[in-house]
């Protein structure tokens, strides 16, 4: 049967069955496709383009009255998703649903099959848009247009607002002039007048007209409702004031899909809350109060006022003597407990002096929070500032100094008691305040200096590590907002090695690090020029590669890391930079820890260095014999004391 003769036939849904061996379509619809399908066929009530089928033969030649589907598959699927009532809200179908169709012969089905889908030529998405339109406007509802075209509502909203964009900005989408991207990003505004004159205005070079950008040219006010701005005023506030939504239709999941568009009435309305809040801050007797309607953060370009110790009660001035004395008297009994020879009632001893230490020092740092104040002469050089935090929330920042009055507060500061580098930054301190020792202060400064040493001397050979550190030094000084300069180096330029003396008596010139250390300066030494006026012309001859070099030995030998009871951060900082790994340099031996720590402390160190057992026959010794013993036991095992570990991984 050739295309004149193909017949019409109309058959019941219940005839016709799949031909996949006939389609020419082998992949699949997906089930929402076909479910959209569905809907558009109940919408409309019946089929809009026949099924091209081949009548069902018996082995006699006789048609059978049923068909198999060679174009329109996924019509016949909608239809029995219809049928069989998988679509809950429609009905009306069922299986002896009339079905027009187009005859074929077997030997015609590929190719006409094929011929359907090939020549279907899709529609440009302009004319899509206009007949979602024109069928809005016949219906008037966004649902019934869903409806009849097998969609969502918010799927027709978002072509209804594609089709009334600015009619020249349409016809350049409608010629390819434009994408749909473009056509979306233009659709922020409903004014054609701006759509027309932001696409005028990027007629440039390609990125110029970058979706993101042209919609960010069209709304250069608008502020996300999900912003902490917005959530800060409050929508109902907002709108109560005459402000507008817009919404848009096109954003992306986990997009803002909301926009306040009065984005001068929204900052009028955030300065009004704020300024409410602001009031209270400003009766505090601050130089200046400031109001922000941005994220304000830290602050980092402001200087921070010290506080100094406040007005106490006279109950509060005792407490706070008698833990200063508290602490100092048990700094002084734990120190004589570890070099006790070990025994139960010696450690029963320093366990409950250690307790009693850690909960003075908790006491006296509540107290000292619960009293420190800014001075009013440290307000009369400082100020405030009222902000929106993250959540939308009013943020008050107490203590700030601008770069005018920096010089002028350091000054007030050193003239003020307790004024000084930690209490800018801290607040203030007192003097006695210590962290519970591991072991005495002066057995302490002998493992940090001999920890020094061996920092000086990986330093001396990192210059990268070495300029930092001198610049975290030199900055603090010349650029930073900071009162004081925090760092582990000595820019005296002294050098550091009579504190490494008076910590080790000297035992830290018998050390690898030592000789390392001492090797790098002579190299550096014999290459200097023995005229010191041609010192600079010489440096200044120097490559960039030598220069680093001779400036990582002279910062390695300012560094200064000797400390009692209280832990340099800064020099934890450059031994973390530098894989500073103390078992390369030093060993528990009985001149330098073993003998000035109880007998517990050594079993514990046994313990954390793998060896059990030997903890335990040590427990039995005398303090003399733990000792050897202990040496014996430790000697390569890389065991070090917690005041000198990295806080790296330790290598292996």
């Amino acid at each position: 049967m050739n295309a004149t003769q193909a017949a019409t036939v109309v058959y019941p849904l219940r005839a016709l069955f799949a031909r996949p061996d006939l389609n020419a379509r082998k992949k699949p619809r997906t089930r929402d496709s076909v479910e959209r399908l569905a809907r558009s066929i109940a919408a409309h009530g019946r089929i809009l383009h026949n099924l091209v089928v081949v009548p069902e033969l018996d082995a006699a030649g006789v048609p059978t009255g049923r068909a198999g589907v060679a174009a329109g598959e996924t019509r016949r699927q909608a239809l029995c998703m219809l049928a069989n009532g998988e679509i809950s809200d429609v009905s009306g179908f069922d299986l002896d649903f009339p079905v027009p169709t187009v005859e074929v012969d077997p030997h015609e089905a590929k190719p006409a099959s094929a011929t359907e889908n090939i020549h279907r030529v899709p529609m440009h998405p302009a004319d899509e848009f206009e007949a979602y339109r024109d069928a809005y406007e016949d219906t008037g509802s966004a649902e019934a247009v869903a409806e009849y075209f097998g969609v969502t509502v918010h799927a027709v909203r978002q072509r209804l607002k594609l089709c009334a964009a600015s009619p020249k900005m349409f016809q350049l989408y409608r010629d390819d002039a434009m994408t749909l991207e473009q056509l979306v990003a233009l659709c922020a505004s409903d004014d054609h007048e701006a759509q027309e004159r932001v696409w005028r205005a990027t007629d440039g070079h390609p990125s110029d007209r970058r979706p993101e950008r042209l919609k960010a040219l069209l709304t250069p006010s608008e502020t996300p409702v999900s912003s902490p701005l917005m959530r800060f005023v409050g929508p109902d506030a907002y709108s109560a004031a005459g402000g507008a939504i817009r919404e848009d239709l096109f954003a992306a999941d986990g997009e803002n899909a909301a926009f306040a568009v009065n984005g001068d009435l929204l900052e009028r309305l955030a300065l009004e809350k704020l300024s409410a809040a602001a009031a209270p801050v400003e009766a505090e007797g601050w130089s200046w109060v400031e109001l922000k309607t941005g994220l304000f953060s830290n602050g980092y370009q402001y200087g921070r006022a010290p506080k100094s110790p406040g007005p106490m009660t006279p109950k509060q001035a005792q407490k706070l003597a008698s833990l200063q004395k508290t602490l100092d008297e048990s700094g002084a009994e734990l120190a004589r407990l570890y070099e006790l020879d070990e025994s139960d009632e010696t450690n029963r001893a320093i366990d409950k002096a250690e307790a009693a230490r850690r909960r003075t020092n908790a006491e006296l740092h509540a107290l000292q929070e619960q009293t420190a104040v800014w001075s009013p002469e440290v307000k009369a050089l400082a100020g405030a500032i009222v902000a929106i935090d993250a959540a939308g929330r009013t943020h008050i920042t107490r203590g700030l100094v601008k770069e005018e009055h920096r010089k002028a507060l350091a000054r007030q500061s050193s003239r003020t008691k307790g004024g000084s580098a930690r209490a800018a930054e801290h607040g203030p301190q007192a003097p006695a305040q210590r962290a519970a020792p591991a072991q005495s202060e002066a057995l302490t400064r002998r493992l940090t200096a001999h920890r020094t040493v061996a920092m000086q001397a990986m330093l001396a050979n990192s210059p990268n590590t070495a300029l930092a550190v001198l610049a975290h030094n030199l900055v603090q000084r010349m650029i930073s907002d900071s009162t004081g300069t925090h760092s582990a180096l000595d820019l005296n330029a002294r050098g550091c090695q009579g504190a490494i003396d008076q910590a080790t008596t000297g035992t830290y010139k018998d050390t690898r690090a030592w000789a390392e250390l001492q090797s790098a300066r002579q190299q550096w030494a014999e290459r200097l020029p023995e005229d010191n006026e041609k010192l600079l012309p010489w440096l200044l001859s120097l490559s960039t590669a030598d220069l680093c070099d001779v400036l990582a030995v002279c910062t390695a030998l300012t560094l200064n890391g000797v400390r009692g009871h209280i832990r340099s951060t800064d020099a934890d900082a450059i031994a973390d930079a530098l894989g500073l790994d103390m078992a390369d340099w030093w060993e528990p031996t009985a001149g330098e820890y073993l003998t000035h720590v109880p007998k517990a402390q050594i079993c514990a160190a046994l313990i954390e260095a793998g060896q059990p057992t030997e903890a335990q026959a040590v427990a039995n010794l005398t303090k003399g014999e733990a000792v050897a013993r202990a040496q014996a036991a430790l000697a390569g095992k890389r065991w070090v004391p917690g005041c000198v570990r990295s806080t790296q991984p330790a290598k292996h």
